[in-house]
């Protein structure tokens, strides 16, 4: 399958997930403990030459996506630009000496399953914590806008990795 056509249907089927079936999920006390956002892995997994600005158009775009379903009011967009912004820099600290391929994505056969873990990780977290604090609009609660950004993050990864290891098939 040609990778733009591929690309395009993971960007819809992320999204459509995102707002039909994790929208509706109740994890924790009233929704409110546990809110994964995994439509965030479509920006982490892009190929990791692909130009930071049209990296953050596409960010924008599906962010936007996003809180149009959730009336969030650009929430989603800003922690999805933001994500879109550092990921080329968490991105270098885990390149191999001699750099990545032109077409490599950072995905779990290109860098390994710990630093996919640790990378992803991160930047889910960021996004997680940016969405929280910016939703609260005060960095009162903290540590409890820290601990649901943990949460939340830990539940993303963990759906993260199954989505690869469902969806994604090792080439030969």
């Amino acid at each position: 399958m040609n990778p733009i056509v591929r690309y395009i249907l993971v960007f819809f089927a992320l999204v459509l997930f995102q707002v039909l079936v994790l929208k509706s999920l109740d994890i924790g006390v009233a929704n409110w403990w546990i809110t994964p956002f995994v439509f965030i892995i479509y920006i982490i997994d892009l190929p990791v030459r692909l130009n930071t600005a049209l990296v953050m158009l596409i960010a924008a775009v599906m962010g936007g996506c996003v809180d149009i379903f959730y009336n969030t009011l650009g929430f989603h967009m800003s922690a999805a630009v933001l994500v879109a912004f550092i990921r080329k820099y968490i991105i270098n600290l885990f390149a191999p000496r001699e750099g990545y391929e032109p077409t490599a994505s950072p995905i779990i056969p290109t860098i390994e399953l710990s630093k996919y873990i640790v990378y992803a990780g991160v930047l889910l977290l960021v996004y997680h914590l940016w969405f929280f604090i910016i939703e609260s609009f005060s960095f009162q609660n903290l540590v409890l806008r820290l601990t649901q950004a943990l949460s939340s993050s830990t539940v993303a990864l963990m759906m993260s990795v199954l989505y690869f290891y469902l969806f994604y098939k090792p080439k030969r």
